[in-house]
């Protein structure tokens, strides 16, 4: 866990526990459920191909789709998650929002951060 936080240092005992337990928020598991149904009944070729998965999502219907990671990604880079959505056509629909200083796992490492993000996306470019 200390190896994909922003900040080891920062790392609790409580963190750990915590990050043993599902991160499902109220409403999530519609999204989950209809992200796992894009990958049903995979042809054997695309079982580990990322842009395929990410072009079934982005083609469900009532659907958005949003990058949230830590500037410290050590993992999975901000200049990666941008250089993988210039292959797709819905790219400028897709915002990219780095939290400062965390890692792979922002929504672990600063909860309160990650939601207001998600919060902000909801009522600022999502809202109906």
């Amino acid at each position: 866990l200390k190896l994909a936080w922003g900040d080891p240092t920062k790392v609790t005992d409580g963190d750990v526990l915590r990050f043993s337990w599902p991160a499902v928020g109220m409403g999530w598991e519609d999204g989950i459920l209809r992200f796992a149904s894009a990958q049903s009944l995979p042809q054997e070729d695309e079982l580990d191909n990322d842009r395929i998965l990410m072009q079934r999502v982005l083609d469900l219907p009532n659907t958005k789709v949003a990058i949230i990671l830590g500037s410290s990604d050590k993992v999975v880079s901000p200049k990666q998650a941008y250089k993988f959505m210039e292959n797709f056509e819905a790219k400028d629909a897709v915002p990219i929002i780095e939290l400062e200083g965390l890692g792979h796992d922002a929504f672990e490492e600063d909860t309160d951060a990650f939601c207001r993000v998600v919060n902000e996306l909801l009522q600022s470019h999502w809202s109906e």
